[in-house]
């Protein structure tokens, strides 16, 4: 029978109730308590009702009636990762993730469940990680029954057709050398193979053509079925099913398509061994970097102390780490400008068996030249907290404000849901599903000085990461070097000497932070209501419709056509910004740490000053950040810093996958004023901190003062805050009309044409654009319809079919007010024109199949798009998205949503034919093309234009 839970309406009383309390065993347990499931613990402000039940096969499902959405989410999360690999399969686990998708014995044809998917305006996915694999789509709540058919074929009758086992090795092969040169997933592995040799994390998890093959004793396709027969057993997965639908009709859909999941019985794996032994700890490791990248990590071995995560001893500490309040280490480093930031992260079970507790320095110019000076001072600052860091204050205060995070949590998205619930049924019980990261639920003085045992510089492990590191010993199945040395009494020995003289402070209380709750005005203005428009100040106020409450959202603009004029404007603009995030670093962190958010941002043509969530203190950070900035300097040692980072993300971008670059270059051949990633590199060598305050007092001397406020405000507290803004700009401000920046009118029958060669990435990759010649919401709605039809076809031939590349697509796009389609390929075993003429080629063969497509798939298709966009939103960054899209594109009448809905009923199959015939066949609007060429394709040519 389906086991109802009560609902709970009173975390406090719950969990914060609990302190001083004895605790029942299997609740202090928390994780996995075999005792049946009490309450869902969840936010006042959580609507959902939520059910569990445990099918006869033993898979365990939690249910979620979310009314508030007509899409159903589902995801299946096993217990089983790349921990599981063979040795002689490294990749595995991940390899039958992708043959899951490529048919079953009831739905034989490859991509069933997608193309179904995506005819029905869904999505779709799926990943391995290293101690669990989850499934995951989303679609329409009334095409659920149809979706969980196909869907749960896979974990009963999947084909392993060797015809297409063979072809997704190229697939699997491709997305290892899509990351192969990612330093972050160089980092990770590097991490495996300097530790513990008999620790799976050794192996290369994602595998690629050399580790997936046939071998002595060996062969892939009897491994691939042993892998599934062995460990995708009912009892060690977890369903999580969303939808608006009641929960026993969702009961009755997981018995009747899960049920017949087989039961092997099998115990949930794990790995018996460390991931990092006393061999391995006390080591220097040495990583020459792929992008430039200036870091210094201290990386410790933990015990797994998952079982006293109500305690949050790990986030106790990373908190104090972290803390960029006057006086502490990260502050410190960063004034003395040493460090551009300095945080902790801890993942107690990342080897399973033990996990890791990191620290991390970001370092400048001048901090590369003393580092020991560095892991000095974090590890005096370690012994600070030693000494007198663990009081229960501090506990208190991170207490208090995760129960007011909770007690004020926004419902997530279905998908998101789903995904996190069923990953997290994994390791904790369902009542603590939604609620485990903000229990706090007792200080455990013992516990955290446990962990600072730990923290010790005889069992670090530590990781100097720059592009200027002497090591010489490549990475296997890599790029980048690396040299592993060990740490001698010396380094010890020096260390503690030089952090005998320095002096930090722990941090104060936090002052933006209040238990109080604050009162929630009414939702009285549904639409963005223009408060004022006169000297060039325009301020708008909208309230939530569906979430209203103690948080709001307010972006002040400083809007000039001014910074877009040229690329060293563009430059000025973005590095001010930098200089910004940098200087007030302590304030981001402090209302971080207070649930408020704080950004600098340069958005094309405006400077931004966003702040979000909590939104009481926003009238006072306001205050106290443009009162800065009105008499705003920078040091010689600040501006060098901002400079680097920019500097360092001009460069680094340069070395990111292909297919990730291809939007901002297709961007900038379309934009009026735009500029070459060499010009802004040059550009940027030669800026001076002159240059810099002049750029910010033109700035502020002529503009447009803009102003969004969404959520928790009444007129008068956004109307004192614009003025507060106004007030603090030069009294011989001179404003502006308001400027947008916009793409150029795309003329029919254009080329344009971009050709680079690659220097950071042996990947091809090519995205081609058809811009419709005119202004027309109709044709977005058609080409939205068209690529729900396109996108699976394209993806199930090239990719599926013929491996032409691991990232494959389609997608409609926007330019300003002209519509366009997309077809993208990233590659690494085509050259470029290959990659061309195949894509020509499927679209001249694809007209048939359009042509040949019944109008009642097409009338589905608009029909599910409308849906999608008449839900109602989830949260209320989804509710505002729209709303603020329009504004920063000059969009007053906020109806942009509107206007595209209403052009659906107009999609005709007809009309779609023709402009697919009209579009992409016969040159009637621009063709863009953008070609990278990968460093394995050197001595390869470019397709021709």
């Amino acid at each position: 029978m389906l086991r109802k839970l009560l609902l709970v309406t009173s975390f406090v009383a719950l969990i914060f109730g609990l302190q001083g309390c004895e605790t029942a065993p299997e609740q202090m347990a928390g994780v996995k308590a075999e005792s049946a499931p009490a309450a869902i613990l969840k936010s006042p402000k959580d609507t959902r009702q939520f059910a569990t039940l445990t099918l006869a096969n033993e898979m365990e499902v939690l249910l979620v009636q979310d009314t508030s959405s007509d899409i159903s989410a589902v995801s299946l999360a096993l217990g089983v990762g790349s921990f599981q690999n063979p040795a002689n399969q490294q990749g595995l686990a991940h390899y039958l993730e992708h043959m899951l998708f490529l048919g079953t014995e009831k739905y034989p044809e490859p991509n069933t469940l997608q193309k179904f998917i995506d005819h029905n305006s869904g999505s779709w996915n799926a990943y391995t990680a290293a101690d669990h694999t989850n499934y995951f789509f989303s679609l329409p709540a009334e095409k659920l029954d149809e979706a969980l058919d196909m869907f749960s074929d896979y974990f009963k009758a999947p084909l392993f057709d060797l015809e297409y086992s063979d072809k997704e090795r190229n697939a699997v092969n491709s997305e290892w050398s899509m990351g192969r040169s990612q330093d972050g997933r160089i980092i990770h592995y590097l991490s495996g193979i300097t530790g513990n040799p008999q620790h799976p994390a050794s192996q290369l998890a994602v595998g690629n053509l050399e580790t997936l093959a046939d071998k002595e004793g060996s062969i892939l396709n009897e491994e691939l079925v042993s892998f599934f027969n062995r460990y995708y057993s009912s009892n060690i997965m977890k369903l999580v099913m969303v939808s608006k639908l009641p929960l026993d009709q969702q009961e009755a859909l997981a018995r009747k398509h899960f049920g017949g999941v087989e039961n092997k019985y099998i115990e949930k794996p794990s790995v018996k061994v460390p991931g990092v032994t006393a061999t391995e700890m006390g080591k220097k490791i040495h990583y020459k970097s792929v992008m430039d990248l200036k870091m210094l990590v201290l990386s410790f071995p933990i015990p797994n102390n998952l079982d006293q995560w109500k305690s949050k001893p790990n986030n106790y500490i990373v908190s104090l780490l972290a803390s960029e309040e006057p006086g502490t280490v990260a502050q410190q480093l960063r004034e003395k400008n040493l460090a551009k930031a300095v945080y902790a992260r801890v993942n107690p079970s990342a080897n399973d068996y033990d996990g890791n507790f990191e620290i991390y320095a970001e370092l400048t110019d001048e901090g590369m030249t003393k580092r020991d000076e560095i892991i000095a001072s974090l590890f005096a600052y370690v012994d600070l907290i030693r000494k007198h860091g663990v009081d229960e204050k501090y506990f208190l205060e991170q207490q208090a404000i995760n129960q007011k995070k909770f007690a004020n949590m926004e419902m997530q998205q279905p998908l998101q849901t789903a995904i996190g619930l069923s990953a997290t049924l994994l390791t904790f019980e369902p009542q603590w599903a939604i609620a485990h990261p903000y229990v706090y639920e007792k200080f455990d003085r013992k516990a955290v000085r446990n962990v600072l045992k730990q923290l010790e510089p005889e069992r670090a492990r530590i990781w100097y990461i720059s592009q200027t590191e002497s090591a010489t010993t490549p990475v296997p199945f890599h790029e980048g070097a690396y040299d592993v040395q060990a740490v001698e009494s010396a380094d010890i020995k020096r260390w503690k000497a030089l952090a005998a003289s320095m002096q930090y402070q722990l941090p104060a209380e936090n002052d933006l932070f209040s238990k109080s709750a604050v009162k929630v005005l009414p939702s009285t203005l549904e639409k963005p209501k223009l408060l004022k428009d006169t000297d060039g100040v325009e301020v708008w106020l909208t309230h939530s419709k569906q979430f209203q409450g103690q948080k709001g959202k307010i972006d002040i603009l400083l809007n000039t056509p001014m910074s877009s004029a040229n690329a060293k404007n563009q430059m000025l603009a973005k590095l001010f910004a930098s200089a910004m995030n940098s200087q007030q670093l302590s304030l981001v962190d402090r209302a971080g740490q207070a649930g408020i958010g704080i950004q600098f941002l340069f958005n094309k043509t405006d400077f931004v000053v966003s702040l979000s969530e909590f939104n009481a203190k926003h009238p006072l950070l306001v205050e106290r950040i443009f009162t800065e900035l009105a008499d705003w300097s920078i040091s010689d040692a600040e501006f060098a810093k901002a400079k680097d980072s920019l500097r360092q993300n001009l460069i680094n971008r340069e070395k990111s996958p292909p297919i990730r670059q291809l939007g901002d270059l297709l961007g900038r051949q379309l934009m009026e004023n735009s500029w070459s990633r060499e010009e802004e590199k040059t550009v940027v060598d030669g800026l001076t901190k002159q240059e810099l305050l002049d750029y910010k007092g033109r700035l502020f001397t002529h503009n447009r003062l803009r102003v969004f406020a969404y959520g928790n405000y009444d007129e008068s507290t956004v109307l004192k805050i614009a003025a507060d803004v106004e007030g603090r700009l030069p009294v011989k401000r001179k404003s502006s009309e308001l400027y947008v920046r916009k793409p150029m009118d795309p003329v029919a029958g254009k080329n344009i044409v971009y050709k680079e060669a690659l220097t950071g990435h042996t990947d091809n990759a090519l995205l081609q654009q058809f811009s419709v010649a005119e202004k027309s919401i109709l044709s977005k709605a058609q080409l939205v319809t068209l690529d729900a039809l396109l996108g699976n076809s394209f993806f199930t031939q090239l990719r599926t079919n013929e491996q032409l590349g691991y990232v494959v697509g389609t997608a409609a796009s926007t330019d300003g007010d002209f519509a366009g389609l997309l077809f993208y390929v990233q590659s690494n075993n085509k050259d470029l024109p290959a990659i061309k003429t195949r894509i020509e080629r499927f679209q001249k063969e694809f007209l048939s199949e359009l042509e040949a497509t019944a109008p009642e798939v097409i009338e589905q298709i608009k029909t599910s798009q409308l849906a999608l966009l008449n839900k109602l939103p989830s949260d209320y960054h989804e509710e505002m998205g729209p709303l603020l899209s329009d504004f920063y594109g000059g969009r007053l009448d906020f109806d942009s949503k509107e206007k595209l809905k209403a052009e659906f009923p107009n999609v005709t199959k007809e009309a779609i034919v023709a402009l697919y015939k009209s579009l992409v066949l016969n040159a009637g609007g621009r063709n863009a093309v953008v070609q990278l060429k990968g460093s394995s394709f050197a001595d390869t040519e470019f397709a021709s234009d």
